[in-house]
């Protein structure tokens, strides 16, 4: 079967402004196409993993690039993991999505001298800006296979933080199995409690504001500082997606004891060409700033 593109149920219409710009679709795949992909997603997980053993760490992620040239690895993966890589799926992601790019990053299409709609799309490679491939496109895609392993205990898998900063979106699309019986690790959507602190929609983006100075890349934040406002459930053929930035905080809801792996698709967009930092850095505020400012350092070092 063909692939088909996890936004081909979607339009600008899903996206949602509070807390951030995100959407959550339910049924985002038609059904019998879904199941061939739940049916065999362990299967493809475990080539591109490289081996049949436990899945010893809190969390696995399998590069697009490990399975989609393996024969061993089932082809409706293969091909869903090179649509999702694809120039293709970025055409899919700029018809959501290019209005809300545009305004958080105006000065993206000028960086490049050249529209969103020009920009050269590659596989991502492992490395990130350190691999040589990575910056030979203005844009690297994956699909990476991600497992969460049954737990022994109530876990949290990962609490408030933000992206990465040369991550331009993240989708995380659900697979959860039918006979799947455990307890939380929904995607919590957060905010700043502060009201200062929070994203205008229609402003671009101060690629200075670093309310998480300490912490490179990806960067936690403390929870006393953020409230959650929405829940995306961990349902199966469920799609989470959000176009990153400083504002967009979020979280993996604790998860109890279970016997059953979480499973889903982190499907991403990273630019390593438009800054050496990114969309947004991560440096702390110099000392004499005005009140926004100091304050912002006090969320930081809080």
């Amino acid at each position: 079967m063909p692939a088909i593109s996890i936004l081909e149920r979607v339009t600008a219409d899903d996206i949602r402004y509070d807390p951030f710009p995100h959407l959550y679709v339910r049924n985002v795949l038609p059904d019998d196409y879904y199941k061939e992909l739940s049916d065999s997603f362990l299967d493809a997980a475990r080539v591109g993993k490289g081996d049949d053993g436990p899945w010893k760490s809190p969390l696995h992620l399998v590069n697009a690039c490990d399975f989609t040239d393996e024969a061993a690895a089932p082809s409706v993966w293969r091909e869903f993991a090179a649509y999702h890589t694809s120039q293709a799926f970025f055409r899919d992601v700029l018809r959501v999505w290019s209005d809300v790019i545009c305004r958080h990053y105006p000065d993206l299409e000028e960086s490049r001298g050249k529209s969103l709609s020009e920009f050269t799309v590659g596989q991502r490679q492992a490395g990130r800006d350190e691999n040589e491939h990575n910056l030979q496109t203005d844009v690297v895609l994956d699909s990476q296979l991600a497992v969460n392993p049954p737990m022994t205990e109530t876990t949290t898998i990962r609490g408030p933080h933000i992206d990465f900063a040369a991550k331009l979106y993240t989708a995380n699309f659900y697979l959860r199995a039918p006979d799947d019986d455990s307890v939380g690790a929904d995607l919590g959507m957060m905010r700043y409690r502060d009201e200062r602190l929070r994203v205008d929609p229609d402003q671009p983006i101060d690629r200075d504001f670093a309310p998480n100075a300490r912490i490179q890349r990806l960067a936690a934040i403390k929870r006393r500082k953020v409230e959650t406002t929405e829940l995306i459930p961990y349902e199966a053929n469920m799609l989470g997606m959000w176009i990153n930035s400083p504002f967009a905080i979020h979280e993996v809801t604790p998860r109890k004891k279970t016997r059953h792996h979480r499973r889903y698709v982190n499907i991403i967009g990273e630019c390593y060409t438009v800054d050496s930092e990114g969309f947004f850095t991560y440096e702390s505020p110099s000392a004499g700033q005005g009140p926004l400012e100091r304050l912002k350092g006090l969320v930081a070092g809080g």
